[in-house]
C-alpha cells in the first residue's frame, strides 16, 4: 500500500499558527484589543495547529499512520472540526432562545463532544473488534 503524505501540509499548519499568534498579539496589543473570548481564542487556534503540525511531522518521519492510529488521529482532528463548530454557534446569541443565553446548559452539546471522543479514541485503541458470526442456517 502506497500512501502519499504532503510534506507541505506541516508549513501550512505552522504558516496556520505564525498567523493565529500574530493576529492575537495585535489584538492584544493593537490601539483597538479584542475583548475576551475572541483575543485569547486566536491563541487557541495557533496552539492547535502547532499540535497537529508537530504530529503531522512526526508522522511524516515515521513513514505514515495505519490502522487504529490512523483512525485516532482522523477522529481528533474530526471531533476539533465538531467542537469548534459546536462552540461557535454557542456564541452566537441570536441563535439562541433569551431563556438559555445565560444558561449553563450551552455547554452541554461541546461536552458531549468531548465525551464522543474520548469514547471512540479509547474503543479504537484499546478495545478489541468484536466478532459477528452469522445466525442461523
Amino acid at each position: 500500500m502506497i500512501l502519499h503524505v504532503s510534506p507541505h501540509a506541516p508549513a501550512i499548519l505552522s504558516a496556520a499558527a505564525a498567523m493565529g499568534l500574530g493576529f492575537g498579539w495585535a489584538s492584544a496589543h493593537g490601539a483597538h484589543p479584542l475583548p475576551p473570548p475572541e483575543g485569547p481564542v486566536l491563541y487557541l487556534f495557533a496552539t492547535f495547529a502547532i499540535l497537529a503540525a508537530t504530529c503531522d511531522v512526526s508522522m511524516i518521519a515515521r513513514g505514515g499512520l495505519y490502522g487504529a492510529a490512523r483512525i485516532g488521529r482522523h477522529l481528533w482532528r474530526m471531533s476539533l472540526a465538531l467542537l469548534i463548530a459546536v462552540g461557535s454557534f454557542a456564541g452566537q446569541p441570536k441563535a439562541i432562545p433569551p431563556f438559555l443565553r445565560e444558561s449553563p446548559l450551552l455547554v452541554l452539546p461541546m461536552i458531549a463532544v468531548l465525551a464522543g471522543l474520548v469514547y471512540w479514541l479509547v474503543r479504537v485503541r484499546f478495545v478489541r473488534g468484536v466478532k459477528v458470526g452469522v445466525v442461523g442456517a
